[in-house]
Formats: C-alpha cells, sequence, structure tokens
C-alpha cells in the first residue's frame, strides 16, 4: 500500500471524516479567510470544497487551508506568470488534473473555451465530475493524452495524482493518445491564446507532436521536469526552449529559487 493509498483509508474513518470539516473552519477563521465547506461523500469516497455554494476541488484528500482565491494567486505565480488569460480567450489545459486550473481559467475566459485534457482515468473522473457539478458549459473536457502519438501510451496509476506519467517501459494503464496537431484539427480550433502544459516529463514528446498547431499560440506555459530524472542535465528544458525559440516564440522564466516553480518555461509569441 503506498503513502497515498494510506492516508486515503485514514482519513475514511468516520470520527475523522466529522472532524476534518471542523478544523478546517478554525484554521480558516483563524486566518481571516473566507469560509470553505468540506462535505465528505462516503458513496464516491471523495471531498467536496465548497466556497459560494461553488465546489472548487473534488479529490480523495481535504485540502485543509485553501479557497479559490488561493488557487488564483498560486495559478498567477506560476503557470500564469507572464500571461493571464482574459475574457473569450482559448484556453487549452494539458495535464489538468483534477481541475485546480480548469476551475480559475473557466472563470477568467467567461464566453472564452477551456479544453482540459487529463490522461488518466480515475482522475479525469474527479475533473469531469467537477465540470459537471458547476454546469462549467465553457469547458470541453477529454479524458486522453497528448503525446507524439496517434494511438495509444501508458501511464503510471498511482493513488497521487500528481505523480502520474507516461512511461516507457510498457506497464501501468494503457490510454489514448493524440498529436496535439490532431487534437486541434479534430476540435476545430483555430487559435489558442494560452496553453499551459505539466505532464510529468512527457511535454518533450508532446512537443514533437505540435508542429503545425505551435502555429496557432500565442502564449504558452511548459513545466520541464527534468527534476524527477537523474543525470538529466536540463536535457528537456533546453529541448523545450530550442522548439520555442524556433517558433518565433519570445521565452521568459522564473526567478523563483523553489526547483518546482523555476521549472517552467514561458512563451509568447512575437509573430503569427
Amino acid at each position: 500500500m503506498s503513502k497515498s493509498e494510506l492516508i486515503v483509508k485514514i482519513l475514511d474513518n468516520k470520527y475523522l471524516r466529522f472532524l476534518i470539516p471542523y478544523i478546517n473552519k478554525l484554521i480558516l477563521y483563524i486566518k481571516g479567510l473566507k469560509t470553505v465547506e468540506l462535505m465528505y461523500n462516503k458513496g464516491e469516497k471523495l471531498w467536496y470544497h465548497i466556497e459560494k455554494n461553488k465546489t472548487f476541488i473534488i479529490d480523495s484528500f481535504p485540502y485543509i487551508n485553501t479557497n479559490i482565491d488561493l488557487l488564483l494567486r498560486t495559478l498567477k505565480d506560476i503557470c500564469c506568470l507572464r500571461y493571464l488569460p482574459q475574457v473569450g480567450d482559448i484556453v487549452i489545459d494539458i495535464g489538468a488534473g483534477i481541475g485546480t486550473e480548469t476551475i480559475i481559467f473557466h472563470h477568467l475566459v467567461g464566453d472564452g473555451i477551456v479544453y482540459a485534457v487529463e490522461a488518466h482515468p480515475e482522475t479525469f473522473r474527479k475533473l469531469n465530475l467537477l465540470c459537471k457539478i458547476n454546469s462549467l458549459r465553457n469547458v470541453k473536457a477529454f479524458n486522453i493524452a497528448i503525446s507524439n502519438v496517434n494511438g495509444s501510451v501508458f501511464i503510471d496509476n498511482n493513488s497521487n495524482h500528481v505523480s502520474n506519467r507516461i512511461t516507457n517501459d510498457n506497464k501501468g494503464l494503457l490510454v489514448n493518445s493524440v498529436t496535439l496537431d490532431r487534437f486541434v484539427l479534430k476540435n476545430n480550433i483555430s487559435k489558442i491564446n494560452f496553453l499551459k502544459m505539466n505532464i510529468e516529463g512527457a511535454e518533450e514528446l508532446a512537443i514533437d507532436g505540435m508542429t503545425d498547431s505551435v502555429n496557432i499560440i500565442e502564449n504558452i506555459a511548459i513545466s520541464c521536469h527534468d527534476f524527477l530524472f537523474e543525470n538529466q542535465n536540463k536535457k528537456i528544458r533546453k529541448k523545450i526552449i530550442n522548439f520555442l525559440e524556433e517558433n518565433n516564440f519570445e521565452v521568459s522564466f522564473s526567478d523563483s529559487p523553489h526547483y518546482v516553480r523555476n521549472s517552467w518555461v514561458y512563451g509568447k509569441k512575437t509573430k503569427i
């Protein structure tokens, strides 16, 4: 049993399920933050995080001391450090996870469209549930991997969804895969104002499948996961930078000392 699975099992205790929402309220009250309701669905074994009657996180774990404002600040500090989506924008969220950025993109783009792409079926179930329960009509969710092949790939099947990534040893879950070029063509996307990519090391595969679609992207943010592998010497980061510069992007970086935040590479198209 993994650490994440053990935590989920512990939190399924009825006494803890009763106490956790009150502990969360107390912490938020002490910090003077907006009240967030925590509701546990025993049948689904999922925690619903609700603020002003809007569910903003659905996951197997309760997120203590978290609210919508914090998600927005985190988004501005990390993936949207160089560009914050505007009303009417077309956003592609590759590696949408359970939707912690998707829900904010939904607010920001208004009558625009958010394409939320998540490969892992269980993680996608939470993302899709979040979209349905909030009636996010401007969000289109896809259970698919963006890679360099049109067909299928294997991904990890860890209970901690943020660590799942495409494998190269034919182990894990077999999921459908498309290139971004095929995805854009199939969904009749003619412009991408902002593309976020956070796919645990598979970003170097994904860019191989976006030779045409890169031409319609105005702003891009990619997390380069060299830190997950030994002796990488920032190979992924270098490949991403070269790809963006070759395709007329002005490249910039975060100056954060934190290795995860510092993994992000940002691009702004200089000409389309």
